[in-house]
């Protein structure tokens, strides 16, 4: 769910993330020049949340447009059902960085199954663009994707253009955005060991969280020694980090846990 209510606060979002992402890449040659506007019927959003409105120009036999200018970005806010509150803050700044890389990239005549010749607007070029607009938003702290292996690469970016609107709205995870996202105000963490026979759950402050805390609480709850209780292991598959993963910072412990938001998490104590 987005902490922003209204659409006037998500665009003045889009705009500042513009903003920034100009200011990160200014070799990539972001423009300032346009409106960003809220879609309304002109989308699908079963199928496309946003759209880019682009003037392009061809010169003679020329496979790549010479010239182009962008009149407009619309970003669709809401569900495609009903107005039940706007799509989650995350998938909405991802969508908005597929369009931003649309106003960068031209767009190239490519041969059809048929032979017919037709318009490319997602080439190689495009998705090059793409993962320098991402990789530049996460050192930003404007959007971090999920870690998966070469999460940059077009296959993994082509996956998360196709991204359900209504898993998006049930926890499906698209991401933090650590700049916008909503904070967790607690979390529930299930703890486990090879030296105890039960598990505990144990509901934490999200915001105060501390590995040494979490090893302090293990110890109590699981009935373990000072030497069986050094170290955090993420177990439970739910932001593709391999089984086993040990969990070295305070920040790791929390962006972890904003990974998995609505869903338990299991830590092993070893």
């Amino acid at each position: 769910m987005s902490p922003f209510s209204q659409p006037d606060d998500i665009l003045n979002v889009l705009h500042e993330i513009r903003d920034l992402l100009c200011t990160a890449l200014p070799e990539i040659g972001l423009s300032q020049e346009y409106p960003i506007e809220e879609a309304s019927h002109e989308l699908n959003m079963a199928d496309c949340h946003g759209l880019t409105d682009i003037e392009y120009h061809w010169e003679g036999s020329n496979t790549t447009t010479s010239a182009m200018k962008v009149r407009r970005i619309a970003v669709g806010i809401y569900p495609p059902e009903v107005k039940r509150g706007p799509l989650p803050i995350e998938l909405l700044i991802q969508t908005f960085i597929h369009e931003l890389a649309h106003t960068v990239t031209h767009a190239e005549l490519i041969p059809s199954p048929s032979g017919v010749m037709v318009v490319d607007h997602h080439s190689p070029v495009f998705y090059d663009n793409y993962a320098t607009l991402l990789r530049a938003a996460e050192m930003a702290r404007i959007l971090t994707l999920p870690s998966v292996p070469n999460k940059f690469s077009k296959i993994n970016l082509q996956r998360l253009d196709k991204t359900d609107v209504a898993m998006s709205m049930t926890g499906l995870n698209i991401g933090i955005s650590p700049k916008y996202s909503r904070e967790q105000p607690t979390a529930r963490i299930e703890l486990s060991s090879p030296k105890s026979v039960q598990n505990k759950v144990v509901v934490v402050d999200v915001a105060s969280l501390s590995i040494k805390c979490l090893l302090q609480t293990a110890k109590q709850k699981l009935r373990l020694t000072a030497k069986t209780c050094r170290e955090l292991h993420y177990v439970k598959a739910g932001t593709q980090l391999g089984e086993g993963t040990v969990v070295t910072s305070d920040s790791e412990l929390r962006m972890l846990i904003r990974l998995n938001v609505g869903t338990d998490i299991t830590l092993q104590i070893r």
